[in-house]
């Protein structure tokens, strides 16, 4: 919200209005020229903090102040009052309204049945939060809070209480309240009389090391809205909002906190009592207001609802779960019983709703702050609104941090839904209510923070390059590259058919910036290409990548001298799954043996394929020297590819030795670079592509055999995996694999153990790097622990080779699964614990070794 130079100023009385534009000087006399003095007025601007004679005048006093001036028309003193104001454009309309409705907190401490009172286990309802394995991330260092304000409506806050930090200035007031009003009781001075909002407090913002809070660094605004009798309503409320929406930027308030309601249960959704307009004031500021959604469920006859304000299109409502098992037979004020209790089971007093609810988390039984510098525990949706409270703080604090801008209230909403772990009422609940079987999310931080990180734009990078060359002969070329790459694959084929001796192309001294290629013919054939063929090529990086429109796309090598004549086949995995069957490409890379050959594939999965060498069908059983194999797998579809568009993908078994059409598609200008490769093995006959007449939209292909064994060239149906894209130049795309490093990486003392979170796909956790292995000197004392390590995507990487290491079970005294150890003369050194796993092996494909060589 800006502070903006006064232009138009709307005042209400009952329902009277007048909106007119005044300067700066006019505005006071506008408010005297139209309205009565002995009525009071209300500045549906929200005017707050205004200076006069040095003395700070907030809202409620404002007007009375003016009243005075409108009877002495002591029009200096006016002047001096309007220019110590500053006025600002709320839209839509904030409108006063007053409504004199009780609220009531939602949080009580409640005992067994036998009065036994319950033990606290807020550690434990942090874990089922995933606010723990949040905080440990190194992806989400930092993000605690800090830099921004939340704002607590409740029954006041212990202003001194440890939990909210020192008191250096010694004002009686803790450093990290920042600011503090009674609108109860119209006072300076929100001390909490009652406990209930000194808990809520805590929950959100705590920096307790023990009962921490969800944003601990946050900075606390507690707006006191109860009398010290206990008696509240939503005038007190419309007023502490209008204060909020009025100091929003200056505060950089990120959320509100209103363990509050009505009482009452609402089934659809509705603005009630005069602060539906300061709420949506709010979402439009991208503030999120945060509702209790009521404990009344049994109260109700288990009919689905929930409380005002959290039945308010612009609020979310929060219903409460058991963290853990706390115990049985637990009775609350109102008769509601739960019998047993479970972690994830919906609270039997919570109210809900199919559509109301927003989703649920901790509300019994939740240790914090009370009232006198101690602690209470407290069940509650008051207690569960508080958690998502300070967790919006931290949502906020990440999209800015990582997207540049603030989530807006609606996109908060979808995700703290969706990226929560579902929960089902009725499932395990074991209470005195009528469940309604009705899904629910609960709140999972970790979840919500990676889905953040997924709205980032994603960085491309420069991976690779597209071109072609229409005069290959019998003379081999150099192809000089456009960029320079660290572990480039190269894919040439197939050759047009200008000269009809069999032939296929060879790579040969693949380097980072070019690449030498020739023509080969069989043995039978004389080796002179007498007419120059026409091919394109594909130069791309080796590793995961993403294309912006998302299609994954997956690049390596592997070396092999086996023949699949001789049934010697490479299964290839991939290092993260597709999501669907993808389109593979394959040619080898190097020129290590002098006989005529290229690759075969078959049996593609989601997971993998199998690919091999085939020489010409003379040689086919005499055994191969070693060469590289490189492949690419990528999504089938079609799009655009950094400027170019492509159309990708596999054919039926239609092609044969016969010319056969290749449809291309319609995306096309002008003929596209083709790269196609043999995508089964139904004929054992050795074969390659050739094509002939590519235009737009179409090309011809035929699978052609060679005669070096007999003349026979007949060749059965096979399927073509096919890559066409317009153009050619620099091709990018996104890293699709997660660094986790150390911090600060390439130190080799990193004293202390570092979580690492492999709570995503495809995440690369960096042990070591070509220089050095890290943690590798303080022998158990430091180490890397890794948890959420899937074998089957992630990948572990450790400096210099295998025989360097030994697996073993990790050291009882540090989280259990398997332990890696640098050898040691003076004893294995723990470099990292892969946390509840066990069944690793050094030569799996999930450890990658660096070295110089």
């Amino acid at each position: 919200m800006q502070a903006a130079e006064f232009t138009t100023c709307t005042f209400q009385i009952g329902n009277l209005m007048s909106q007119q534009n005044y300067n700066r000087e006019e505005c006071f006399w506008c408010l005297f020229d139209n309205f009565s003095p002995q009525v009071d007025i209300d500045d549906t601007l929200p005017i707050v903090n205004r200076n006069f004679d040095d003395t700070t005048i907030p809202l409620s006093d404002n007007i009375s102040i003016l009243d005075t001036f409108s009877e002495e028309r002591d029009k200096r003193k006016a002047e001096e009052l309007v220019n110590a104001t500053s006025f600002v454009e709320i839209s839509p309309l904030v409108t006063t309204t007053g409504s004199d409705i009780e609220i009531y907190t939602y949080g009580e401490i409640v005992s067994t049945s036998n009065e036994i009172n319950i033990s606290p286990q807020t550690n434990i309802s942090n874990s089922l939060t995933n606010i723990d394995a949040f905080r440990a991330d190194t992806r989400f260092a930092g993000i605690d809070g800090s830099g921004f304000a939340t704002v607590i409506i409740d029954t006041g806050i212990d202003l001194d209480h440890p939990f909210f930090g020192p008191d250096k200035d010694g004002n009686g007031v803790a450093d990290r309240i920042v600011y503090n009003y009674d609108f109860a009781n119209q006072d300076t001075d929100a001390n909490d009389l009652d406990g209930h909002g000194s808990n809520v407090s805590s929950i959100i913002a705590s920096s307790d090391t023990i009962y921490t809070g969800m944003a601990p660094a946050a900075d606390i605004i507690h707006l006191k809205v109860f009398q010290d009798n206990g008696f509240g309503s939503f005038t007190y409320v419309e007023q502490a909002l209008q204060w909020v929406i009025a100091n929003a930027e200056t505060y950089n308030i990120a959320s509100v906190n209103m363990s509050l309601g009505d009482g009452n249960n609402w089934n659809y959704p509705q603005s009630k009592y005069g602060i539906g307009d300061e709420l949506a004031a709010l979402a439009e500021l991208d503030i999120a207001v945060v509702s209790a959604s009521g404990n009344n469920f049994y109260s109700f006859n288990s009919a689905p609802g929930v409380s005002y304000p959290g039945a308010d299109p612009n609020s979310l409502s929060i219903g409460g779960v058991f963290h853990s098992n706390i115990g049985g037979d637990i009775t609350w004020s109102n008769g509601v019983t739960a019998h047993t209790t479970e972690g994830d089971r919906i609270t039997p007093f919570s109210q809900r709703h199919e559509t109301l609810s927003d989703v649920f988390a901790p509300g019994a039984a939740i240790t914090g702050a009370n009232a006198d510098g101690g602690i209470s525990t407290m069940h509650g949706t008051s207690q569960a609104a508080s958690y998502v409270t300070g967790i919006v703080v931290l949502a906020q604090q990440l999209a800015v941090e990582k997207l540049g801008r603030r989530l807006t209230v609606s996109e908060l909403d979808d995700l703290l839904s969706s990226t929560g772990a579902t929960i089902k009422d009725g499932d395990d609940e074991d209470d005195n209510v009528i469940n309604t079987g009705l899904d629910f999310g609960r709140v999972d931080v970790v979840a919500l923070g990676e889905a953040i990180l997924d709205m980032a734009p994603k960085s491309t990078e420069k991976i690779g390059e597209v071109g072609s060359i229409t005069n290959l002969s019998k003379c081999s070329q150099t192809i000089k590259l456009l960029g320079e790459y660290e572990n480039p694959v190269v894919f040439a084929q197939p050759l047009s058919y200008n000269d009809c001796d069999p032939s296929t192309v060879r790579l040969n001294n693949i380097t980072n910036n070019s690449f030498t290629i020739s023509i080969q013919e069989p043995s039978n054939k004389d080796g002179i290409h007498w007419i120059p063929e026409d091919f394109s090529y594909m130069v791309l990086e080796a590793g995961n990548w993403e294309l912006e429109n998302g299609t994954r796309l997956e690049i390596g090598t592997l070396n092999s001298d086996g023949l699949v004549t001789l049934g010697d086949w490479n299964t290839v995995e991939f290092e993260s799954s597709f999501d669907t069957n993808p389109v593979v490409f394959s040619q080898v890379q190097t020129f290590n043996g002098r006989d005529f050959v290229r690759t075969r594939q078959r049996n593609t999965s989601n997971e993998g394929f199998a690919v091999g060498m085939e020489e010409e069908e003379a040689r086919k059983c005499r055994g191969q020297v070693e060469e590289t194999i490189g492949y690419m797998a990528i999504e089938s579809g079609s799009g655009n590819w950094s400027g170019l568009e492509y159309q990708v993908g596999q054919t039926g078994e239609i092609f044969t030795d016969q010319w056969s059409i290749l449809d291309l598609g319609s995306n096309f200008e002008t003929p596209p670079q083709l790269l196609a490769s043999i995508s089964t093995y139904n004929e054992t006959d050795s074969a390659g592509l050739r094509y002939r007449n590519k235009d737009s939209d179409s090309v011809e292909i035929k699978i052609e055999e060679e005669t070096s064994l007999d003349r026979e060239t007949i060749h059965t149906r096979e399927s073509l995996s096919f890559l066409a894209i317009e153009g050619s130049g620099i091709l990018s795309a996104v890293n699709n694999v997660d660094s986790l490093a150390p911090s600060p990486q390439g130190s080799t003392v990193l004293a202390g153990v570092q979580t690492l979170n492999a709570n995503s796909s495809s995440d690369c956790i960096i042990l070591g790097d070509v220089q050095e292995a890290y943690y590798d000197n303080m022998v158990h004392q430091d180490y890397a622990l890794i948890i959420n390590f899937d074998s089957s995507e992630d990948i572990i990487q450790l400096h210099g080779s295998a025989s360097d290491y030994q697996l073993g079970a990790a050291p009882e005294e540090l989280p259990q699964g398997t332990g890696i150890f640098l050898k040691n003369d003076a004893g294995d050194e723990l470099i990292g614990v892969v946390s509840g796993v066990w069944d690793l092996a050094l030569d799996g494909n999930y450890f990658s070794f660096m070295n110089s060589d």
